[in-house]
């Protein structure tokens, strides 16, 4: 088949300088037999993957020769093709061919490999190419009309990927996305210098790495005693022979670097480990106790970590409440010797109280509140009755049972505490019955004389709520708007009570009350599911109706017109109780108690 290609720029000179040309051959990847029949470059500009700030680049275009060339009207034989220059490459960036002399014969494929590490402006660059023809005479010529322009897109680690835009052309050869290249510091590994040990010696490496791109990724070899894991940051190994490590560390960018330190070993072959009890890590206070192989012939020193223990010279080490890396040094008469590291973790636990909301006294029927305080973050909460687990988990418990309660937290490494206990106890007596009635009428102006508070019985309670001091309530002090007055009572067993009476506070500026003859009906009431309220109000103007809970919050329930005179409020939300439902029609308002039933 027959593969042709308009060129139409051509200039007739020899190619006498490359641009970020790579300056060596490089076959690697270039699977020829894969590249397509057709001219022209692999994948196609829109789908070569972006290129990221200072990771290396390492990526390959196949392309394919031509046979023939559209020169004017006349097809001429194209003899070879040359790749003189790709101008515009992201900085960092170079560029090389499979081929020594980047010279491709008729129809031959071939492979343009672009590589470096790129450190430059985000944006999509418009490569351009220029390539010698040889039809007879060299030509060279501008590749993009024959399907050799190509585009490459440079963003920094972690952008989203921007698509290409193929209408970009030579008279905009950068599109900015809007970032920078933030250099990164050279990768640089270090292990130490030398070291001569005793034979036996258990070494801990703590490489020092430094620059590149975090994370880093690590990879040991050794020609004598073996490493056991080697992609460790910090493996162990025991010298028992001359041995040289070698670490490379390659960084998230693929940058790596490398490092070699050698051990050798002198002495009589000795076994250096520390041993500790299991766990390594405790809860609270503590105590550990690590020890060595006693041995009269060497000086022991302890360290935690890179500090010494003063005083701490015998074989054996108690370590009490104290989070560390914990290693002995062992000193013989021509050589020194590491142990093994221990790592010791106390962890602080967090400790938990418990209090009761209420009386630790409940009556017949009623309940104690206890409440679980401990601070930290990530705690879980258990409860305890009389030492059995509630597999309860807030830190409220609301108990009808009488008996011994305990909370634990847990923190989030396990460690936990166990509460002081709380004592429940349950009175064998009801709550007392109480009645008051105070207010002579539903409604008072704000502005009216105080009120001196009396009638509650049995006599001895006090009286709360809003606008009430000691015994007497004032208008003017309450809340405008519907006020509950309360008796409280408690007999001598501790058991208590409350009842109360509701006043309606106006604000007295002209705002009246509706008369209180007006024909207002509840029913059914006490109700369980729904109250009809019939009331000729409703014939007079939109009425506007209210429910208040008895502290006087407003509920806000659905309500459905049955008739001209006749609306139905559906009180199935709301727990059993007494409530207060108000009428308000051109400023005034009236109101009507109402039982919701079980």
């Amino acid at each position: 088949m027959k593969k042709s290609v308009v060129l139409f720029l051509f200039v007739f000179i020899l190619y006498d300088a490359s641009a970020q040309f790579c300056g060596s051959t490089d076959t690697l990847g270039c699977l020829t037999s894969i590249v397509p029949d057709s001219v022209g470059l692999y994948p196609k500009p829109d789908s070569f993957p972006p290129v990221f700030n200072n990771f290396i680049a390492s990526a390959t275009i196949p392309f394919r020769n031509f046979d023939t060339l559209l020169f004017g009207t006349e097809v001429l034989p194209v003899y070879s093709l040359t790749w003189d220059t790709i101008e515009n490459l992201p900085p960092g960036l170079c560029w090389s061919t499979n081929k020594a002399n980047n010279t491709y014969a008729t129809g031959e494929a071939g492979c343009i490999h672009i590589r470096g590490t790129a450190c430059g402006p985000t944006g999509q660059y418009k490569l351009s190419t220029l390539v010698t023809v040889d039809i007879g005479v060299p030509v060279e010529t501008d590749g993009d009309p024959g399907g050799l322009g190509y585009f490459i897109r440079l963003q920094n680690f972690g952008d989203s990927i921007i698509p290409v835009d193929t209408t970009q052309t030579d008279s905009t050869p950068f599109i900015p996305y809007g970032g920078l290249c933030q250099n990164l510091t050279p990768l640089i590994v270090s292990l130490g210098s030398d070291q001569t040990v005793c034979q036996g010696s258990i070494v801990t490496f703590t490489p020092s790495v430094s620059g590149g791109q975090p994370p880093y990724f690590y990879q040991w070899q050794s020609t004598g005693s073996s490493i056991i894991c080697s992609s460790c940051s910090s493996p162990s190994v025991t010298v028992t022979q001359n041995s040289m490590y070698i670490l490379k560390v390659t960084d998230e960018s693929g940058l790596y670097g490398y490092d070699t330190v050698t051990y050798f070993v002198t002495g009589v072959p000795y076994n250096f480990q520390i041993t500790a009890p299991e766990p390594s890590a405790f809860c609270g206070g503590g105590s550990v106790a690590i020890s060595a192989n006693a041995n009269d012939s060497v000086s022991f020193q302890w360290y935690n970590g890179p500090n010494i223990l003063t005083g701490d010279t015998s074989n054996a080490l108690v370590v009490t409440n104290a989070t560390g890396f914990y290693y002995l040094v062992y000193n013989e008469p021509n050589c020194q010797a590491t142990s093994n590291i221990i790592n010791l973790v106390f962890y602080d636990t967090t400790s938990i109280s418990v209090t009761s909301l209420s009386s630790d006294t409940f009556c017949v029927g009623g309940s104690a509140t206890l409440l679980a305080y401990a601070s930290g973050n990530g705690l879980t909460y258990s409860w305890l009755a009389n030492d059995s687990n509630l597999n309860y988990g807030n830190t409220t418990l609301v108990t009808s049972n009488p008996g011994y309660y305990q909370a634990i937290v847990t923190n989030a490494v396990g460690c936990n505490d166990t509460s002081s206990g709380v004592l429940v106890v349950a009175s064998p007596n009801l709550p007392p019955a109480l009645t008051y009635t105070q207010f002579a009428s539903d409604t008072i102006c704000n502005n009216a004389p105080q009120i001196t508070l009396s009638g509650g019985q049995p006599a001895g309670g006090y009286y709360s709520g809003n606008g009430v001091t000691d015994t007497t309530f004032n208008p003017f002090a309450a809340n405008t708007g519907l006020n509950f007055i309360y008796y409280n009572y408690t007999d001598s067993t501790g058991c208590g009570n409350s009842v109360f009476d509701t006043i309606d506070v106006l604000l007295c500026t002209g705002i009246q009350n509706l008369a209180t003859d007006e024909n207002i009906n509840l029913f059914p009431n006490p109700a369980t599911d729904y109250i009809t309220i019939q009331s000729e109000l409703f014939l007079q103007g939109r009425a506007y109706v209210s429910v208040y809970d008895i502290t006087g919050k407003q509920l806000y329930l659905s309500y459905q017109q049955l008739a001209n005179n006749e609306i139905s409020v559906d009180i199935n939300t709301l727990d059993s109780g007494c409530y207060w439902l108000q009428l308000t029609l051109n400023g005034k308002r009236a109101g009507r108690r109402f039982v919701k039933a079980d």
